[in-house]
């Protein structure tokens, strides 16, 4: 699964959606034996900032997983640029449907429109949730948990900054990144007592 979300290209709605199912199921996976899914959360960090403008994606540090795999991503394109999967049409940043991606149309590879792109967005969001708190687990008492966590997840927190402007402060897609942050707060400060989010 992990070799599938670093490897494969991500051309299209229907390909992140898949993607998406992928992730969910390798972070359930290693949650029982409290383990971390590095690809799960680079390939989620690089899926995020294709919701955000292009400028702000071009701001992000160059090491940023988002730069690699979009570019990976770029060499099996179709119609669609793939560093805007996600990015939110204007017009439906406040009366779009806020609802998850159903996993029957997942399947169906019928995922499609600035309907499908919010819930691809809301998805990823809660899925990235998860993959973060199951990595909350796997830091408890490690040696390398200190620093590893804050490097892990710093692609995560430097999307969620960009992030919290296109989304809004209202709606369930604003709470889902809200409490995102939260969550990968609380796991930097778990590993390492309370210090900020910034890589040593």
């Amino acid at each position: 699964l992990g070799h599938a979300l670093s490897a494969c290209p991500c051309r299209s709605l229907p390909d992140a959606a898949s993607a998406l199912v992928l992730c969910s199921l390798l972070s359930q996976a290693l949650a029982p034996a409290s383990r971390v899914a590095p690809e799960a959360i680079a390939f989620l960090s690089a899926l995020l900032a294709t919701a955000l403008p292009a400028p702000a994606r071009k701001s992000l540090p160059s090491t940023h997983p988002a730069h690699a795999l979009h570019t990976h991503w770029s060499l099996y394109r179709g119609d669609q640029d793939p560093s805007s999967l996600l990015q939110q049409p204007k017009k439906d940043k406040a009366t779009g449907a806020e609802t998850v991606l159903a996993l029957d149309k997942v399947l169906e590879g019928s995922v499609s429109g600035p309907a499908g792109r919010r819930a691809a967005l809301l998805t990823a969001v809660r899925v990235a949730t998860t993959t973060v708190r199951v990595s909350r687990g796997a830091s408890k008492g490690a040696d390398w948990a200190e620093g590893g966590v804050a490097l892990l997840l710093a692609p995560l927190k430097e999307v969620l900054e960009e992030l919290e402007s296109v989304c809004g402060k209202t709606g369930q897609l604003a709470k889902a990144v809200g409490a995102l942050g939260e969550e990968v707060q609380g796991a930097v400060e778990q590993a390492g007592g309370g210090r900020a989010l910034t890589p040593p």
